[in-house]
């Protein structure tokens, strides 16, 4: 009886070894390949080669984003900003100076790097990280990733939203969608809310 189980442990063993020999593909991650995306991918290829992409002498996309950025680069230029509520109703209706802005845009990064306190410098004289040198000292290593505070010294996310200033210089934010053209649009009805004149 110990002779059959110590028998067919050996086989399965061995059948599980030649099954793991089997050839098998894989892509550069070690991920198995299956034959389906290995035909796709042949498909794509013989594609490309019959179709090739154009080669473009203009970018259409490149001309419209250039002239995006210098139309809105202006701090004098007069746009019309009319925030919508979620049902398309317009709340407002401003002329605004300059350009809208995300709550989200900052003058400074999001993460800094600090020195480790758990790593301990290099000695005096050598380098964090010398090609010939026996003892590397990485500097990724030597550092931690943290959140960078904003130049108020406060830390965190701002909401979600946009903000402006209007012609007269009132500084506004919003948190909706909003329509922005630099001509104004005629309105069928009135906004729902106004800026009463100071």
């Amino acid at each position: 009886m110990k002779k059959s189980i110590l028998l067919i442990t050996i086989i399965l063993v061995l059948s599980m070894s030649l099954i793991s020999c089997a050839p098998q593909n894989t892509n550069t991650t070690g991920a198995v390949v299956t034959k389906e995306q290995t035909d796709q991918f042949q498909n794509q290829s013989a594609l490309a080669k019959a179709q090739p992409a154009p080669r473009l002498d203009w970018s259409l996309e490149r001309d419209n984003l250039i002239k995006r950025t210098q139309r809105w680069n202006d701090p004098n230029k007069i746009s019309y900003i009319y925030l919508l509520s979620d049902m398309g109703t317009v709340m407002a209706f401003f002329p605004i100076k300059g350009k809208v802005s995300s709550l989200g845009s900052y003058l400074t990064g999001s993460v800094a790097p600090i020195d480790d306190p758990r790593s301990y410098p290099p000695p005096s004289g050598v380098e964090r990280c010398a090609v010939d040198n026996a003892h590397c000292y990485n500097t990724n290593l030597s550092s931690l990733l943290v959140e960078s505070p904003d130049y108020d010294g406060s830390y965190g996310n701002n909401g979600d939203g946009v903000f402006f200033f209007l012609t007269d210089g009132t500084y506004m934010e919003w948190n909706g969608k909003y329509m922005l053209a630099d001509q104004p649009v005629k309105l069928s009805t009135q906004p729902i809310m106004t800026l009463e004149a100071k």
